[in-house]
């Protein structure tokens, strides 16, 4: 009877080890929505979704988006409704990760004409986007007093159209977002202006795969995306063209 439960447990193992190590057919990836340039609100488009989707392809996956706020993206990876999310703040028990796939370029940015002086912090509106100490850590080690208490804004739009309003005085978060969304605002509306403070280190973004297969043949993918000049041209297209839509 040992033997029998043995050999069971013996090929259960290999089952699931067969299961793990191969790439599946078609797999879905949840992703932030609604920061353009990176993802742009009501499609699925942008930055993040041509590095995505080209470097899949390139490393042999076929897939599908199911954008999400990023406050519910890691949840569906959890309860393994999708098979991959993006993260900056990935954990390993969660899903294998991958290369960075990008970049945030964080930094401090004020409404134009505010005192920001230090005796002054304490009286400004201020905004930032989640998981900013768990990001950023030491660099923002002297605002984090009032960050703490700051108004949480997981999405770029609603933090520059709130600055843009005289509604908000200071915001630390994604600079190529904030500046992309702004010009538009201002080009159409005229309104508040603003200015960077301080730049950040970048922060990387990843993917976090259930199957370390996925994450394997991502890499592959994303590899040669970089070594073709692909990925280049994805970032040059949307940042410098504004062309939203992917096209090779």
């Amino acid at each position: 009877m040992l033997k029998a439960f043995q050999l069971f447990f013996s090929m259960m193992s290999l089952l699931v080890l067969e299961y793990t190590a191969h790439a599946d057919d078609k797999i879905t990836i949840a992703i932030d929505g609604g920061i353009p340039p990176y993802v742009y609100p009501d499609s699925k488009e942008g930055i993040d979704v041509d590095i995505i989707r080209k470097a899949a392809e390139l490393g042999g996956l076929s897939i599908d988006f199911l954008v999400s706020p990023y406050n519910r993206v890691e949840r569906l990876l959890i309860d393994k409704k999708v098979q991959a999310a993006v993260s900056y703040t990935p954990n390993s028990e969660y899903g294998a990760v991958s290369m960075p796939i990008r970049y945030w370029h964080d930094g401090l940015i004020i409404r134009r004409g505010v005192d920001f002086s230090r005796e002054n912090w304490g009286n400004l509106k201020w905004g930032t986007f989640p998981a900013v100490e768990a990001s950023l850590g030491e660099e923002i080690r002297e605002l984090l007093p009032y960050l703490k208490t700051a108004e949480i804004i997981d999405n770029t739009p609603q933090a520059t159209r709130m600055m843009h309003a005289g509604r908000m005085d200071a915001y630390v978060g994604d600079l190529v977002a904030f500046k992309h969304y702004f010009e538009g605002l201002r080009s159409e509306e005229g309104g508040e202006d603003f200015e960077v403070i301080q730049i950040y280190k970048p922060v990387p973004y990843y993917l976090m795969f259930v199957k370390p297969a996925n994450r394997d043949a991502f890499n592959r993918g994303l590899k040669t995306l970089k070594d073709s000049g692909q990925y280049d041209w994805i970032w040059a297209k949307h940042i410098l063209f504004g062309i939203q839509s992917a096209q090779f």
